[in-house]
């Protein structure tokens, strides 16, 4: 069982950012069930069958880490912390690199961790480029625009595949939820060492996609065309809502299986989203212009429709 975020908690005092469930392997008293609450303070442990809390941590005094067993493929080993002493618990879980990225994104936030940054170029189906920031973290690998606006947001547990371009040191290529993204960097390499060492934390097996074959920066050119050239249904001038920037003009392209971010003045795309993303398009009750895009990934975007009154209405009935 995997959580996405929710309101209240088992003691109805923080707001739970998320919940997986797994099994505790206890040296003497066996194996019980135990779901994982997390929230912004602390990380708790909750008895399945009452829901009452069986153990509570705070992630600043007393998270020492998590760590993916090698030899079991649902295993890790949980750190805790009290003073100068150290526990080491053992779990298991089917969605084992789901909790641990969700344990490591969750602590990381609590007690200020950074993530590594790198200056990349997204380039589009015409060879034309965009500047972006490409931001690892314990869980993912986060796209940003020059606006601080999120383009994407790619889940380590659900890369399809990660590359280089064979015949350009400075370029590679995602896959991921059926969109292939072409970027390039001046720091690929270390950039790739940085994901990488990422996924091994979390324990995924990188040789059944991560480590992709190289590829030609042809044939990857021509698939990311061929993607992204898909004919426009209708399109939607926005401004992009981002926590701590200025709204940013946009335009919201629909096609029959995307949804296009593209720059407003070249019209260039930012970013893709699948549809099949999409988990709901809400209008705001208390503001008409205002619409939120959900996904199920968690992650979500924030837009308000300019220009015409009935926009909105008309974005939140597109099939």
């Amino acid at each position: 069982m995997a959580s996405s975020p929710a309101k209240g908690a088992a003691d109805g005092s923080a707001v739970v950012l998320s919940r997986c469930l797994a099994t505790k392997v206890h040296r003497w008293r066996g194996k019980y069930g135990r779901i994982f609450e997390l929230t912004g303070q602390h990380l708790r442990n909750l008895d399945p069958d009452t829901w009452k809390v069986t153990n509570e941590w705070e992630w600043r005094e007393n998270f020492g880490g998590v760590v993916a067993d090698p030899a079991d493929a649902t295993a890790m080993t949980l750190t805790i912390t009290k003073g100068t002493s150290k526990e080491d618990m053992r779990f298991t879980t089917n969605a084992r690199a789901f909790l641990i990225g969700e344990i490591l994104r969750i602590s990381a936030a609590a007690t200020g961790g950074d993530a590594r940054s790198f200056n990349t170029k997204r380039i589009g189906p015409d060879g034309e480029s965009v500047n972006c920031k490409f931001h690892v973290h314990p869980h993912a690998a986060v796209m940003m625009d020059e606006d601080g606006l999120q383009t994407v947001a790619f889940k380590y547990a659900r890369l399809e595949q990660l590359g280089k371009v064979a015949d350009e040191p400075s370029a590679f290529f995602i896959r991921y939820e059926g969109v292939l993204y072409l970027i390039t960097s001046g720091q690929r390499d270390a950039l790739l060492k940085a994901v990488g060492k990422a996924i091994d934390a979390l324990g995924i097996d990188r040789s059944v996609a991560i480590d992709a074959a190289p590829a030609k920066m042809t044939m990857i050119q021509e698939e990311v065309t061929q993607a992204q050239t898909d004919p426009e249904l209708s399109h939607f001038d926005v401004r992009a809502v981002v926590e701590g920037h200025a709204p940013t003009r946009r335009t919201l392209s629909m096609t029959a299986t995307n949804l296009v971010i593209r720059d407003v003045r070249s019209y260039g795309i930012i970013s893709i989203v699948s549809l099949g993303r999409i988990e709901g398009i809400v209008r705001h009750a208390t503001e008409s212009q205002r619409i939120t895009i959900e996904f199920a990934d968690v992650s979500v975007l924030l837009f308000t429709v300019i220009f015409y009154a009935n926009h909105a209405h008309n974005l939140t009935r597109s099939p």
